[in-house]
């Protein structure tokens, strides 16, 4: 099934539209908007956990002089990322991989939810969620942000992530990245629980970022405004056991 969105891209769905779009035709209203007013026309943009394309075709969009580059790493989400570029004639702006970022180079299993597309990952996800079952494993490629970048000669400006739990690693394979894009922009979620069944402490994340010389603020839709957070427990989880993040460094 194909919809339009309220950007105008016509989108392929998943299987069970994980994002909404074809009831509401926008995915987390308050996050895009964000996403869109801190955009500039000339910003190369980096889509960690793309899904099937929607921030990837918002950026492609709005970024009209800049490149995308989208991973995903799950097979199925990956060939409708690739058939919503081809729809929406993007092929010269967005570069999709079809792997996912990690520490470390190589093959690792990686954990395909049942009944969540936006669902799947690295990390074993012992939550008992009834909105994410885990049904099977498969091995995928996963690559560095240093090596990857290593090999792309492309300097970045904004990142969104959302990758269950992968983040702190990702960035952790991002040493030199982090060092060469000095003047960054990310939207990231942050979800305590998805550390805690993988032996990790999300506040370790928090602390990379602000080690790494970002301004952090909490994207809140209740209020619709982004929320300052000077401390670590100053986020609040509005849904439940998860927020998003805004963080700034120039």
């Amino acid at each position: 099934m194909q919809v339009r969105t309220v950007y105008g891209h016509l989108m392929e769905l998943d299987k069970n539209d994980q994002l909404e779009l074809r009831i509401r035709g926008i995915w987390e209203p308050f996050e895009t908007k964000i996403f869109i007013e801190n955009l500039k026309s000339n910003y190369n943009i980096l889509d960690i956990g793309s899904h099937i394309g929607y921030y990837s075709l918002i950026g492609a969009l709005y970024s009209e002089k800049g490149k995308v580059v989208s991973i995903e790493p799950e097979p199925n989400n990956f060939k409708i990322l690739q058939q919503n570029i081809l729809i929406n004639e993007y092929r010269d702006k967005i570069i999709p991989f079809n792997c996912a970022l990690s520490d470390k180079n190589g093959k690792q299993k990686f954990y395909i939810s049942y009944n969540n597309t936006a669902g799947h990952t690295l990390k074993v996800n012992k939550i008992g969620s009834e909105n994410n079952i885990i049904e099977k494993t498969i091995e995928v490629n996963c690559i560095t942000l240093d090596e990857l970048f290593s090999r792309l000669k492309l300097k970045i400006d904004f990142i969104k992530i959302d990758a269950e739990g992968s983040e702190l690693d990702i960035f952790r394979g991002g040493k030199q990245f982090l060092k060469d894009n000095k003047e960054l922009k990310i939207i990231t979620e942050f979800c305590p629980k998805f550390y805690a069944v993988s032996g990790q402490d999300i506040k370790d994340y928090y602390n990379l970022l602000r080690e790494n010389g970002f301004d952090i603020w909490q994207l809140d839709d209740r209020v619709q405004k982004p929320l300052v957070i000077n401390r670590y427990e100053d986020i609040t989880y509005p849904n439940g056991f998860y927020t998003n993040l805004f963080c700034v460094r120039s």
